[in-house]
Parts: C-alpha cells; structure tokens; sequence
C-alpha cells in the first residue's frame, strides 16, 4: 500500500465527519494531485491530531472527504515550546520560522528590541513558509505566526509558561546543554528568547 498523501487544511472546512476543502489546497488535491472519489488521504487542521479521510465528492470548486478515523500525530512533540526571536534582517527571519517549524514549536513571537535594525515582518509570507513546512515534516499542526511584540511585552507573557530560556551569545558559564538539563522533569510548555 502506498503511503498517503498528507493536506492541511483550515479548522472551518471541517463540518462534523465531514471536511471541505477549498481554494489552493482544493487546487492541488484535484488537479495537481489528481484524486478522485475514493481515494484516501491524511487531512491536519493544526491541532496535532491527523484525520485519515476519504474523498466522497469532487465539484467544481471543492472536495468533500469523509473522515475515517482519528489519530494523534506522532510527529507533533508533547513540550509546548515557544520562540520569542528577535526581528532578523533580510530573509534570515523567514530561514529561521522554517526551522523552527521543522523542530516542532508551536508558536513564533518576532519581536522588537534595543538593537533590532530589520523594519518588519510579511506575515503572510511566514504562514506561507510554516505551513509548507508543516506538510513536509508530516506535522499535523502548524506554527503559529504571532504578531509582533515590544520586548517589554514579551517580559510580561513570560509567566504564561512554566519556564523560559534565554539565549544569549555572550553567556560563558552555562551551555545550552546545562541549561536544558536543569529544566523541571515533566515541563509541558516552555518559551525560548533569541
């Protein structure tokens, strides 16, 4: 058997046992990837759970597929991990949401601070680039792109999680190992300042 072929989809196409899709990915699953009624495939809405489905109907502008079945994505980790980074110049900042999403976080916080020289952020460029991302590590959630926040904000959002990492290239006393291996036994969300 051959291994299906993985969408991601938007949470307001799913109607029950039954999702709709439309647009570019209606686009793709039709003509690029040319399904047809009964075919199967895994759909994921970014909530880390993978829903196996089968085409039932092909329109003119959307597919309508039956869910099968409801599985956790192994490819989602349990730590919650978020990224507070530091507006980057030139495409560094859409290199950095791409890796962030290989490795599994949930969110990315592009924020603004003392020394920050970029001007701002394509948004939608980053959602592009997380999605895609997404669908090629096999995830079934997608990184979240928040807005941008003055590093002040980002201090006060801190308690939101059980710890926080500071990442700092002029610290010598401690390794990113150490520091990772100090963290509490059990920790579910984390948040990473770069």
């Amino acid at each position: 058997m051959s291994k299906l072929k993985r969408f991601l989809i938007l949470p307001e196409e799913r109607e029950g046992d039954r999702i709709v899709v439309t647009g570019s990915e209606f686009h793709h699953i039709v003509n690029v990837m040319r399904f047809s009624v009964g075919d199967r495939a895994i759909l994921g809405v970014g909530d880390g759970v993978d829903l196996l489905a089968r085409v039932h109907e092909i329109l003119k502008d959307k597919v309508i597929f039956r869910i099968e079945e409801e599985r956790p994505n192994p490819a989602e980790p349990r730590l919650q991990l978020s990224a507070y980074l530091a507006l980057l110049k030139s495409d560094h900042l859409e290199f950095a949401v791409q890796k962030l999403s290989e490795l599994g976080l949930r969110s990315v916080t592009p924020f603004v601070s003392e020394h920050t020289v970029a001007k701002g952020v394509r948004a939608d460029r980053l959602v592009k680039i997380a999605r895609e991302s997404a669908k090629q590590c096999e995830r079934s959630g997608i990184l979240q792109i928040r807005e941008t926040l003055s590093f002040d904000r980002v201090l006060r959002e801190l308690p939101l999680h059980e710890a926080a990492l500071f990442c700092c290239e002029f610290e010598r006393a401690t390794g990113i190992h150490q520091a990772l291996n100090a963290l509490p036994e059990g920790l579910t969300r984390l948040a990473v300042i770069i």
